[in-house]
């Protein structure tokens, strides 16, 4: 089964950093499991391509369907507090988590 994580990540930033980032996703993943993911995404099967925008993810299926997710970040949730001044010279650091509402598939030209 797949599943899609989101992750923030401060621009500009090291690939360390987001190296860092993924693998707090993975620690969280190992010690909750998969329980605390929308619905709606989890019901997608066969991803060809992945598009993200200020407010929305977008899917491209096998089958050509192209589905839309409306996300926000909630920035009091961000643990902007973290920091590695030997990899990012001392530049704020950043935070893993967001994800949101969720759209259902969508067609056409949608708003």
């Amino acid at each position: 089964m797949s599943t899609m994580h989101f992750v923030v990540h401060p621009l500009p930033g090291t690939e360390d950093q987001l190296i860092d980032r993924l693998k707090e996703v993975a620690e969280r993943w190992n010690r909750y499991g998969t329980g605390a993911g929308s619905s709606a995404l989890s019901s997608l099967r066969g991803v060809r391509a992945v598009a993200a925008g200020p407010a929305h993810i977008a899917c491209l299926l096998e089958d050509g369907t192209i589905c839309r997710a409306a996300f926000s970040i909630i920035p009091d949730r961000l643990d902007l507090s973290k920091t590695d001044a030997s990899k990012n010279g001392g530049n704020g650091g950043g935070g893993s988590g967001g994800g949101g509402t969720s759209g259902g598939k969508q067609g056409g030209g949608g708003g």
